[in-house]
């Protein structure tokens, strides 16, 4: 047994504050101990762990690379990790790839894990990473390949690592080794308890559509869920473990290969609408519900997770358990917001809704400035700042909408109202006429729009809604995101300097207002989301692409510029509290403080707790996911 797991709570207090308050050695901090196959603390850290003598302070506060290509904390990240971890240390995972011969399973270990998933198990090809086309370009596409991200530098590790890294764009890149194409729930149950046994670097995937490229990894074992494709309604369901005196509700059941699409034609079908999101490839029970679940209902009845009933789940050591309120009621909540860190979903309960009894309103098109316009600079900043300052209008009738602002192009946006809320399509336009009297004003303003109505939520969003925001679903590229969750005080109080950092960039943003509402509620129990989404009411993504013949200097540059693009939109928009917060599923894949402003710091806190509870050991892991600090990814 590891001295790094054997040491007692008291004593790693006591190390713990020592390592932190009194200057630290420039001694080895870990050795790998060939006997056991694990990392242990050093002889030296042990004797350093029991003095109290004054050194000078040398800590390197950089995290170190093994040769199994593994991110190991330094002395001084351990050292608070070690007062965060609390009684239980996690192990330090130590992942087998491809290339450690020595402990990677043989060709017979696979063909009988083959054999036990009914010859489904794919061994990908290395693809054509510069496709031209039309296919390589489309969502549905990409979809059904099972190696494939839907962005390219997911798959190349282009703009995923550092220029001096041996791994982009050399060899495989980041597909996987082998991927378990998996069709049955137990399926899923084979190939965790492989990786377990081999301590492969496991992802899940359903359709790639991961702004951080979390469903793939250089020498990755995936478990592709895209095959789970069973919806269910069911009108009277009672989450697993509710005793009698629990009321049932109506519920869609989706498994986890379900997508968008999928979840709300089986919902139309049944008469109800359930919150989903806005891309037609998105998973509907994976990531997107996992990571928090913005949409353009949740203004109307919350993000995903304040939707979810139950989560099948398949945990590290294999079993299948049901999360509900009433049964394993931490893990239902750290699922909720946490991420992928706890296990890989089988399928998700979301609550569906009775649709409004008049339907929806939708108002679509595009807005811009006419390049040879008087004075056209001034005239953007003044468009989107009446933009931005009608957003709370917009949010307090009811309204929920995206807009994708770009200088230099047109400027699609689509909104939709409930229109059992305020019952008048009157009511859509009197909110909407600051901005449009302001662009009837100024001729250099090109504005193309039209209202809409439909009598159900998937004949508006299949319809006119999704054909507007096409270009925002580009795929088969290059794409890197920065976010920031903006609070209603600020859209309130500081619209000018919001809608200023807008109309100055060179680089697009997408303006979702998402939040408010229902969102502004506490769910009835609770999730592990940032707890700043209930001031939300703007999610502002930052998306930058580049060339596929871009070299690694323009990459890297182009990464640098997205991080203090972030950071500058992240000081405009920071809480009453003044932290900053962003969305995990669409942030900056280099943001340092991620623990913090993805999660909240305390959220962050109970999301450790549940980590170390359900998967010490870094079964279930990712780059940037909850506890992959501790024990990697």
């Amino acid at each position: 047994m590891s001295v790094l797991l054997a040491l007692s709570w008291a004593k790693l207090i006591t190390a713990g504050v020592n390592l932190i308050e009194k200057p630290w050695p420039n001694w080895p901090w870990l050795r790998w101990s060939s006997s056991d196959s694990e990392l242990q603390l050093s002889p030296c850290i042990l004797s350093h762990l029991s003095s109290t003598t004054n050194t000078t302070n040398t800590t390197n506060t950089n995290t170190t690379t093994t040769t199994l290509g593994r991110m190991i904390p330094s002395a001084g990240q351990l050292a608070q990790q070690v007062l965060l971890a609390g009684s239980t240390l996690f192990t330090l995972n130590n992942y087998c790839v491809p290339s450690d011969t020595n402990c990677y399973p043989i060709p017979a270990h696979f063909h009988a894990l083959n054999t036990s998933v009914h010859g489904r198990l794919i061994q990908p090809k290395v693809p054509d990473f510069d496709c031209i086309n039309t296919e390589c370009f489309t969502q549905d596409w990409r979809a059904e390949q099972a190696e494939l991200a839907m962005f390219v530098n997911f798959e190349t590790g282009f703009g995923t690592s550092s220029p001096s890294s041996t791994l982009p764009g050399i060899g495989r890149g980041r597909i996987p080794q082998y991927i378990v194409e998996a069709q049955t729930h137990s399926d899923v149950v084979h190939a965790v308890e492989f990786a377990r046994r081999h301590n492969l670097r496991l992802r899940i995937k359903n359709t790639g559509h991961d702004y951080l490229g979390r469903s793939g990894e250089e020498g990755s074992f995936v478990v592709w869920t895209h095959r789970l494709k069973k919806t269910q309604f069911n009108p009277h369901f009672i989450p697993h473990g509710a005793d009698h005196s629990v009321q049932p509700v109506p519920a869609l059941i989706a498994e986890s290969g379900v997508q968008v699409l999928d979840l709300y034609t089986a919902a139309d079908k049944a008469g109800v609408i359930v919150t989903g999101g806005v891309s037609k490839s998105v998973g509907a029970a994976g990531g997107f519900s996992l990571g928090g679940g913005h949409g353009p209902l949740a203004p109307l009845h919350g993000l995903a997770v304040d939707n979810i009933l139950e989560i099948e789940v398949v945990l590290a050591t294999g079993a299948i358990v049901k999360a509900s309120p009433y049964s394993h009621p931490d893990l239902f909540t750290a699922l909720r917001g946490g991420g992928s860190a706890f296990g890989a979903v089988l399928s998700i309960a979301y609550k569906a809704h009775v649709p409004p009894k008049d339907g929806f309103v939708g108002l679509v098109g595009e807005f811009s400035v006419a390049s040879n316009a008087s004075e056209p600079d001034e005239t953007w900043k003044g468009l989107l700042r009446q933009w931005v300052a009608v957003q709370p209008q917009l949010s307090e009738v009811g309204f929920a909408g995206y807009s994708y602002v770009r200088r230099n192009d047109d400027t699609p946006f689509a909104y939709v109202l409930p229109t059992s809320k305020t019952g008048t399509l009157d009511a859509a336009k009197e909110a909407f006429k600051p901005f449009l009297d302001f662009a009837d004003a100024h001729p250099g303003v090109k504005i193309d729009y039209k209202f809409v109505h439909e009598d159900t939520w998937y004949k508006l969003w299949f319809g006119d809604f999704t054909t507007a925001l096409d270009s925002l679903d580009a795929v088969g590229i290059n794409l890197l995101l920065g976010s920031r969750l903006v609070p209603k005080t600020v859209v309130e109080n500081n619209a000018t300097a919001l809608a200023d950092y807008l109309a100055a960039a060179v680089s697009p943003s997408i303006v979702h207002l998402v939040a408010g509402g229902a969102v502004s509620k506490q769910p009835d129990f609770p999730a592990s989301v940032n707890p700043a989404w209930r001031e939300t009411l703007l999610h502002i993504d930052l998306p930058v692409s580049w060339a596929f013949n871009a070299t690694l200097a323009q990459i890297e540059g182009m990464q640098k510029y997205l991080t203090a693009h972030t950071l500058a939109l992240g000081q405009i928009a920071q809480f009453p509290n003044g932290v900053e917060a962003s969305y995990p599923s669409e942030s900056d894949w280099n943001e340092v403080e991620w623990q913090k402003i993805w999660y909240g710091e305390e959220n962050y806190k109970t999301l450790i707790e549940a980590k170390k509870k359900y998967d010490p050991t870094g079964v279930f892991s990712g780059r940037k996911v909850p506890g992959s600090e501790f024990v990697g990814y």
